[in-house]
Order: C-alpha cells, then sequence, then structure tokens
C-alpha cells in the first residue's frame, strides 16, 4: 500500500501545529518541505521550488480566508485600514508572481532561504509589541497601501 498520500496531510499538521506555537507562517514550513519532498515524488527539480510556492500560496488563500471570516465574526477587522491595503496586495501579488515564474530555480530557492532566515532573525532579535491603553485608530493611508 502506499503511504505516500499521507505524507501531505501530516507536513500540514505539522505546519499548522509550528505556525500556532512559535507564531511563524506556516508556508515557511510548508516551501521547505515540498521543496524538499517533491522532486522525490516525481516532480523535476528544476519546477520543485516554483510547485512549493505555489502550492503553499494556493493553501494560505484558503486560510487567510478562514482566519478573516473568523477575525470578523469577533468584529476584530480594521476594515478602512483593509480598505488600504487591498491595492497593494493585488499589485504586490500581481508583480511577485510575473517576477516568479521567470526566476531560475536556484535564484529563487536562494530568496526563499534568504526571508527564511529574515523571519527567524526578526523572531529572534524583534522587540515585542506594546499594548495600547485604549482606543487606537485604524491606521490607513499610504504606508497601509505600501504595507499592502
Amino acid at each position: 500500500m502506499d503511504v505516500t498520500w499521507l505524507l501531505f496531510p501530516l507536513l500540514g499538521v505539522v505546519a499548522g501545529v509550528l505556525a500556532g506555537l512559535l507564531g511563524i507562517g506556516g508556508g515557511l514550513v510548508l516551501v521547505a518541505a515540498l521543496a524538499w519532498l517533491l522532486p522525490a515524488l516525481g516532480i523535476p527539480q528544476e519546477a520543485a521550488m516554483h510547485a512549493a510556492l505555489a502550492s503553499s500560496l494556493a493553501s494560505i488563500v484558503l486560510t487567510a480566508a478562514a482566519s478573516a471570516r473568523a477575525h470578523a465574526a469577533r468584529g476584530s477587522v480594521l476594515w478602512p485600514t483593509v480598505a488600504w491595503m487591498v491595492p497593494g496586495l493585488l499589485l504586490g501579488g500581481w508583480l511577485g508572481s510575473a517576477f516568479a515564474v521567470r526566476v531560475d530555480e536556484a535564484v529563487l530557492r536562494w530568496l526563499v532561504a534568504g526571508y527564511c532566515l529574515l523571519a527567524a532573525a526578526q523572531m529572534q532579535f524583534g522587540k515585542p509589541r506594546l499594548v495600547a491603553g485604549g482606543e487606537v485608530p485604524a491606521p490607513r493611508g499610504a504606508p497601509m497601501l505600501a504595507a499592502g
């Protein structure tokens, strides 16, 4: 019996647990694991990193939608901030995907590794967020557009 079909749900569980415990994005775990697993499952090495990124992003869309729905139900979404971020998100997603499909697999692998190192450095050396002592206005304007 072929048990490779168990790898992907198990990978999802591991990514979810690590994301919950460490506060990292599950995509960090998924991309690294898929880039390693996919060639062993017959995906050509030249396409593995692109497939890993695409698969991770596809799963993040569903996870983010479920999370946004849950936060919105609790009234925790700053909709004015969302309105400012959406144009930047759409433009960044479009430009990022146009770039990613044109870049060589080895370069993409190094870019992802560099991003992972930056995320690790932020976790290690980042300062804790201060908790506001009252009502804080929703951030708006060009900084939120750029953040998106």
